[in-house]
């Protein structure tokens, strides 16, 4: 079981893979200062056959997937690998959160003899997980169908 949130996804396109790169270029803003984009939808940067993004029109949050992706050229068009996971920064508060609430928890039972509140530490960082995990799919979903409506685009 991962303890961290991935969802995969897979596009089959009837566009090269040349084609899918560009047209998600076009609406890219890369990590360089880029003036040409008024209103970018993606923020990252590509390699060969493969891209990092994030959905760049949406405030900051920490549970803003990032979304990396793998294109294979076929006879007839291409298929679009995606691997939608969490930012290494939320990555990091998730865990750091986690052990300060079970310290918190382990302080207040063996110090303080707080049963009640080690309690509450323990259920605080539950609700921090799954309110990080809803939002992500949430988020996951959002990403998905921006790339899905941008590549159906002719």
């Amino acid at each position: 079981m991962l303890i961290f949130p991935v969802l995969h996804k897979t596009l089959v396109l009837p566009m090269s893979s040349e084609e899918v790169i560009v047209k998600i270029q076009k609406t890219t803003k890369f990590y360089q200062p880029d003036e040409s984009l008024n209103q970018p939808l993606f923020r990252g940067e590509f390699h060969e056959q493969s891209f990092q993004l994030i959905l760049d029109n949406l405030p900051p949050h920490n549970s803003l997937p990032l979304i990396r992706g793998k294109i294979e050229g076929t006879r007839n068009g291409s298929i679009l690998f995606l691997k939608l996971s969490l930012l290494p920064s939320s990555q990091w508060y998730l865990w750091i959160s986690f052990v300060l609430c079970l310290v918190c928890a382990a302080v207040f039972i063996w110090i303080a003899k707080q049963y009640y509140t080690a309690l509450a530490a323990i259920i605080i960082a539950g609700l921090n997980y799954l309110i990080l995990i809803i939002n992500f799919k949430r988020k996951a979903n959002l990403s998905f169908s921006k790339i899905s409506e941008l590549l159906s685009e002719t």
